[in-house]
């Protein structure tokens, strides 16, 4: 496994004072335990994973 210290985006120090931050889900439907299938955006991507997924090389990717 390579280094990330070549990455294009260096990460932060790490901020030991850092607080957990709860906030409201993007969906305000959305419950926990919801089976994916219970949205039109769940059913859509599930037809996706039926289709099959497209997979990225991205060794092989254009890099410009």
């Amino acid at each position: 496994m390579e280094s990330m210290a070549g990455s294009v985006m260096p990460l932060p120090p790490f901020d030991h004072d850092a607080q957990t931050k709860f906030t409201d889900p993007p969906n305000s439907t959305w419950s926990f335990c919801q089976k994916i299938e219970n949205t039109d955006a769940g059913r859509r991507w599930l037809e996706g994973e039926k289709k099959g997924w497209k997979v990225i090389d991205t060794e092989e990717e254009d890099k410009t």
